[in-house]
């Protein structure tokens, strides 16, 4: 009894200590990623901004295509295997997921290289494409070494060359270059976004060096059995990722192709400023993934359930503090820091904001799907949530302008969130919501598709 008293102790420690550390990252992250929007909206004015912004869109969607869904499946698969100890598995999943990744992402910026050559982009978008299109191979490449870490139950060395390394530099390299110039476009911000992934990757590739397990050494042997049930699990995940980014970037593309570019730097500034909301989710998230994984791995569905809990209850937290501190002071920072041209869309950062405290409301769904091997009953939520924002945005954007853009994304992540809620409901009588619902009879037994 004092044992199992002990070993639940000694749990909750080392979630408290990943969540914490994921906090503090996270928050980190995004007061460095509100940095680079607000030195890039300073620096090149409203209109260029909201031009790189629209091209930006573009390379991420893209970047997410080309890692064709393996950072979340060596995040999972990972930690399988170091819970079964199978090291030559482990070996053959990160050499497996390395080759492809970088195989696909070369073919991915190749295509778009080739498709910008022959006059496929607007004459203004040629050199930003070009060099945006050279970023994504490494760009997919530091993200599968930060999921391996992940993987291996080291969140904040997982996550801090993407969302700590890469924008500290993106700042600094665009500071410099307006020291040294004065002068700023699209091309020069995207080549500093180039510089800081390159640096990125190298720091990933050093870092999972020196914190892989000690068993991996040369004499293992990489086992690559499990390679068909990989690429059969890639696949959905690959889908569900690609939509994620699309959800993030789709109301940039649609205001830049029904607005101008001054709108669409406009809603990129007050989209970023609502996504604060969404601190605690991505806090969790990251913190829980693995000890979701390890629940996964060992059939142990009460501690899945009351991790699911948890995560619902913290980030729901975190984000009603958070949005009640945009509303009251929301209008003052956009005009502090971004401009007197952006306060105008302040309720369109409200709106946004409330949606992503509506999606926390339903807890970390996607991450259960996912680490439990259920990565195929993620792509109909995450395509009805990214429907209901396009089609909504669209219709709104002629009568309400920003506003409607914003109400897009509400919807859809409303819709989306809720239905992952629904399918872990009712497939794993789990509830990872804050709502007092009552167990469901049948289900609940933690099994893939």
């Amino acid at each position: 009894m004092f044992d199992l008293i002990t070993q639940k102790l000694k749990y909750q420690a080392e979630s408290l200590r990943a969540s914490s550390g994921s906090l503090i990252l996270r928050v980190l992250a995004l007061v460095l990623s509100y940095a680079v929007s607000i030195v890039l909206a300073r620096a090149l004015g409203v209109q260029a901004f909201g031009q790189f912004s629209a091209i930006f869109a573009v390379v991420a969607i893209l970047t997410a295509l080309s890692q064709v869904g393996l950072p979340s499946l060596v995040i999972r698969e990972t930690m399988r295997a170091k819970v079964r100890a199978q090291w030559e598995e482990m070996s053959a999943l990160w050499r497996w997921a390395a080759t492809a990744t970088v195989s696909v992402a070369s073919a991915v910026s190749g295509a778009v290289i080739m498709f910008a050559w022959i006059g496929g982009f607007d004459s203004w978008a040629f050199v930003p494409v070009m060099i945006g299109a050279a970023s994504i191979p490494i760009v997919a490449a530091s993200n599968v070494a930060g999921a391996a870490m992940l993987g291996l139950g080291r969140p904040v060395y997982g996550q801090i060359q993407e969302f700590v390394i890469r924008p500290a530099i993106t700042v600094t390299a665009i500071l410099g270059v307006l020291v040294i110039t004065g002068a700023f476009t699209p091309a020069t911000a995207m080549a500093c976004y180039l510089a800081a992934s390159v640096v990125g990757l190298i720091l990933a590739v050093l870092i999972l060096v020196r914190l892989k397990p000690s068993q991996l050494t040369r004499s293992v042997q990489p086992a690559f059995a499990g390679r068909s049930t990989w690429i059969r699990a890639a696949i959905p995940l690959a889908a569900t990722v690609v939509l994620q980014m699309i959800s993030v970037h789709i109301g940039v593309l649609i205001v830049e192709a029904m607005l101008t570019h001054e709108d669409t730097g406009v809603y990129r500034a007050v989209f970023q400023i609502g996504q604060l909301v969404s601190l605690g989710t991505l806090a969790t998230d990251a913190a829980f993934a693995p000890a979701i994984a390890r629940a996964a791995a060992s059939g142990d569905a009460l501690t899945l359930g009351r991790d699911a809990r948890r995560t619902g209850i913290y980030s729901v937290a975190i984000g009603l503090l958070v949005l009640t501190a945009l509303i009251f002071l929301g209008p003052a920072l956009i005009g502090l820091t971004f401009g007197a041209i952006y306060v105008a869309a302040a309720g369109s950062m409200i709106v946004i904001g409330a949606g992503y405290l509506l999606a926390a409301l339903f807890g970390s769904c996607n991450i259960i799907l996912v680490m439990t091997g259920n990565e195929r009953s993620t792509v109909l939520p995450a395509a009805a949530g990214v429907v209901a924002y396009g089609l909504i945005a669209t219709l709104l954007i002629p009568y309400l302008g920003l506003l409607g853009a914003a109400i897009g994304c509400a919807c859809g992540l409303f819709v989306w969130n809720a239905a992952l809620f629904a399918t872990v409901y009712i497939r794993f009588n789990i509830n990872s919501s804050i709502l007092p619902l009552p167990p469901r009879t049948g289900g609940g037994t933690v099994r893939p598709d």
